[in-house]
């Protein structure tokens, strides 16, 4: 019922008015605006104050990742169903047509980047490999690094990507504006995967679980 409310052509007109935790910062409120719902979202409340909007509701979703599988006693996220975002991503852009001939590097900064030797390793092996293969097909695809600037201008690259490649981390959400079938090559730092003495929340497979719903290809 929600997915056919989302995708159906007057959706944006429907009854919907949202709860939400996100409060107000500028991220959630550029997307609820492109979805036709900020204005129609409470503020960020105490439950005391929702409570009494969701009792009157005719229909309350509470989405959450489920299955939530562990691994050494850390709770990680789960997979959503694939292809559960179109409507979203619909409503954001990403199907307007474009060509796509972007290959999208990501590389983060902070005690967690890859080191500038690896990095430019990788960059290296990326841009060599793809300059073969456009002399190879006669294809014009470009490899370019991600760099921040405005929501929109990242919207109009990740909607032309074919794939997106780098290090875990939060770039990876840009995955949303990426159309379905985009590749998306995540380097996982495997050596946290061995710290069981800790029950730290870790969110190691939730861009496998976004991709999954963005409808993607993972590797």
């Amino acid at each position: 019922l929600v997915y056919d409310l989302l995708a159906s052509e007057t959706w944006k007109q429907a009854n919907v008015t949202l709860v939400t935790n996100l409060g107000r910062s500028p991220a959630p409120r550029w997307f609820l605006e492109q979805l036709g719902l900020w204005d129609r979202t409470l503020p960020m409340m105490g439950w005391p104050v929702k409570a009494k909007f969701i009792y009157r509701a005719d229909l309350a979703l509470y989405p959450d990742y489920e299955p939530a599988p562990i691994l050494f006693r850390k709770a990680r996220h789960g997979v959503h169903p694939r292809g559960v975002m179109l409507p979203i991503q619909k409503a954001l852009g990403v199907f307007e047509e474009v060509r796509q001939d972007r290959i999208v590097m990501l590389f983060r900064g902070g005690r967690r980047s890859l080191d500038r030797q690896h990095q430019d390793q990788i960059w290296n092996l990326v841009v060599n490999f793809f300059e073969d293969y456009n002399e190879r097909t006669g294809k014009q695809l470009s490899v370019v690094k991600f760099a921040f600037s405005t929501r929109e201008n990242a919207r109009d690259l990740f909607r032309r990507a074919i794939a997106m490649i780098g290090p875990h981390g939060g770039a990876f959400s840009n995955m949303v504006f990426a159309r379905p079938g985009t590749k998306i090559i995540e380097f996982v730092p495997m050596s946290d995967f061995a710290m069981s003495n800790t029950t730290e929340r870790t969110s190691k497979y939730c861009y496998y679980g976004l991709s999954q719903a963005c409808g993607h290809e993972y590797w």
